[in-house]
């Protein structure tokens, strides 16, 4: 048995996902989840870990675990619930060597810096500089970012520091609530990252995003979602099935102009091209399309016949890498070269 399992059977779960009530902790991570990260963060003994998003504490305790008497973890969280709670729970479990700080995440923690591995629950729009100055060299990240710079295009990402970059390892697909600079969310779903949204309270009616809309007056956007939202649906002649994850990882990584995602209450989540004038988005749930015109139907076919030359690739065929955008960095997909025919 290696360690990572060792410390899935050591940490006892229910006691820090659950709270004196019985009720579950909504801040709480599914521990195939947890362990697919954790795999990825090849964590050593001895090992300093920076973590960010506390959440139950679960995940700290299995950290906890996994570096040792001799290691080292730091758990970060923007709400002051979160690290109180896993500060008095590690106090009465004993384990002594986890810290606790109440902060954005995304400013890391360089009172303790550098770091072995850093991890992160929760999913940031861009790369900020203090986690890459707060690890050591040829130490690894594993965070999820918004890698297609639009809404609903989360992956987690495993980097490693080599002088001073970051150079992508591997991706697998998933993500979290998007970071913020305080503990109050409007909503906690993929509206958050979007560029305009119909909200009925913290529930997402309809929301649109795509770096076009971006530019656009707000009246225009909200143009676009109405017209979006009362497209009747078609068939779809598009044959995804169960591929239609894969097709998505292929247009983030080809960064399309005019990638597009949405989401409509009957037809769920949406991917496809948009622009000023004309739209054809395919449902993740429905074999359906939501489409105003053929030239937005063409450049989407001829989108889909690239990606059918290429074997249908995947989110296995990608690697992250930065990429400066403005005056940040974000992180991007590229396919792996042994991937490009």
């Amino acid at each position: 048995m290696n360690r990572l399992d060792e410390a899935f059977q050591s940490v006892e779960r229910d006691s820090f996902v659950l709270r004196e009530d019985g009720s579950a902790v909504m801040q709480s991570t599914a521990s195939q989840t947890i362990k697919e990260a954790l795999e990825l963060l090849n964590i050593q003994e001895g090992n300093r870990v920076l973590e960010i998003g506390t959440g139950s504490g679960f995940s700290g305790a299995l950290l906890s675990y996994l570096v040792g008497s001799n290691g080292l973890v730091v758990s970060l969280d923007i709400e002051p619930e979160m690290t109180n709670r896993a500060r008095k729970l590690f106090k009465q479990k004993s384990i002594t060597n986890v810290r606790f700080g109440t902060r954005d995440g995304r400013l890391g923690d360089e009172k303790n810096a550098p770091y072995d591995r850093i991890v992160t629950w929760a999913t940031a729009d861009h790369l900020p500089l203090s986690w890459l100055n707060q690890l050591q060299d040829q130490g690894i990240l594993v965070a999820p970012f918004l890698c297609g710079g639009v809404a609903n295009s989360m992956y987690v990402c495993q980097m490693k520091k080599e002088g001073d970059k970051l150079i992508g390892q591997k991706v697998i697909s998933g993500g979290y609530i998007l970071m913020n600079e305080t503990p109050e969310y409007e909503s906690y779903g993929h509206e958050l990252a979007a560029d305009v949204k119909d909200m009925d309270g913290s529930e997402a009616r309809a929301w649109a995003s795509s770096q076009w809309l971006r530019s656009e007056p707000v009246e225009k956007r909200e143009k676009f979602l109405k017209s979006l939202a009362s497209q009747p649906p078609e068939k779809s002649n598009f044959e995804l099935d169960e591929k239609l994850n894969d097709f998505k990882a292929y247009l983030v990584s080809q960064q399309k102009e005019g990638l597009t995602t949405a989401f409509l209450v009957k037809e769920r989540s949406l991917l496809g091209y948009s622009d000023q004038n004309e739209f054809a988005l395919l449902s993740n749930s429905k074999p359906l399309m939501i489409a105003n015109g053929e030239r937005a139907k063409s450049i989407l076919q001829t989108w889909y016949e690239e990606w059918l030359e290429l074997g249908q690739v995947g989110v296995e065929s990608m690697i992250p890498f930065m990429q400066q955008s403005d005056d940040t960095w974000v992180v991007r997909l590229t396919l792996r070269s042994n991937d490009l025919r």
